[in-house]
């Protein structure tokens, strides 16, 4: 009789997309990864658990922000900028982007009372700031914002924190006269965006930053959709208002019920979130009337 034959299988565990190698490839975040359905954002992302980003990434905006006519609103809970006319000449490409085009939709603002807390983002548990604005773009290929909500590469959201500080800046000014129009909720006010947001876009050009998949409110449907890249840049606080800037601006600000208004997200630990860090970015800016954003 013969004695039988014993095959011995030796298997090596396989971790899809979780790879520093892989990271890079999955970005934007698409299909491809596979995203928690309930991952809290925003997160407080832990450095070591970051992979190195393996993709270029060089980011280039091309547009001129001088031409952008927007509507700045308090909707009774939240504080955001959207186009006056759908034809907007920002757009962002490059870096984890690859080469799709992403085109500028509209602007939302966090904050938070407490000048030492953090109204958004956080790194380690550290480097918060009390306000935080966030730009949205929509994926050009779906052709609207509303479309890009059904598309895990749909959205990308860059964030940059607001130093609140002693320091005056003259180019708040701009943005504080619109700001105290709508202190109460109500109608829209028109601005140019670049010459209100002047104090915003003062960002070095060499900077590294974080990526991970991020979700998006829709306020249409009040549902959320994990259908975007969020892109946080490394340093802590890029720009800075002073003090009595940050409350004439904000703090002051009423809700839908007459109340202070404050939109702050909630801080969430990383989790399984991929996170994926590039050490260093050198943005291209097309346009040399163009101003230094992100």
């Amino acid at each position: 009789m013969q004695k039988p034959k014993w095959i011995i299988f030796i298997a090596f565990p396989i971790f899809v997309g979780l790879t520093s190698a892989s990271i890079g490839n999955y970005l934007p975040f698409s299909g491809l990864y596979p995203i928690p359905e309930k991952t809290p954002e925003p997160v407080n992302i832990i450095s070591k658990f970051t992979y190195p980003l393996h993709t270029p990434v060089t980011i280039t905006f091309k547009g001129n922000l001088g031409r952008e006519q927007v509507y700045l609103t308090n909707t009774g809970t939240v504080i955001k900028i959207d186009l006056k006319f759908l034809n907007t000449t920002q757009v962002v490409f490059g870096g984890p982007l690859y080469n799709k085009r992403y085109i500028y939709t509209e602007t939302k603002f966090y904050w938070t009372n407490d000048l030492k807390g953090a109204a958004y983002t956080t790194v380690n548990g550290r480097n918060g700031a009390p306000l935080e604005v966030a730009m949205i773009y929509y994926n050009e290929e779906y052709g609207s914002h509303y479309n890009s909500l059904n598309y895990r590469d749909g959205i990308v959201e860059t964030l940059v924190r607001i130093n609140v500080g002693s320091k005056h800046n003259p180019d708040f000014e701009p943005f504080l006269k619109a700001m105290k129009t709508v202190q109460k909720p109500g109608p829209p006010t028109e601005i140019k965006l670049y010459d209100a947001f002047k104090w915003y876009y003062n960002v070095p050009q060499t900077i590294g930053y974080f990526v991970y998949p991020g979700s998006q409110f829709n306020e249409t449907s009040g549902g959320t959709f994990y259908c975007s890249t969020t892109i946080v840049f490394d340093k802590s606080k890029l720009q800075f208002i002073s003090e009595k800037q940050f409350r004439e601006a904000f703090l002051e600000l009423q809700d839908k019920n007459g109340k202070q208004l404050i939109n702050q997200r909630d801080q969430n630990p990383q989790g399984f979130r991929p996170v994926a860090r590039a050490r260093k970015i050198k943005r291209i800016v097309s346009n040399k009337f163009y101003p230094s954003v992100i």
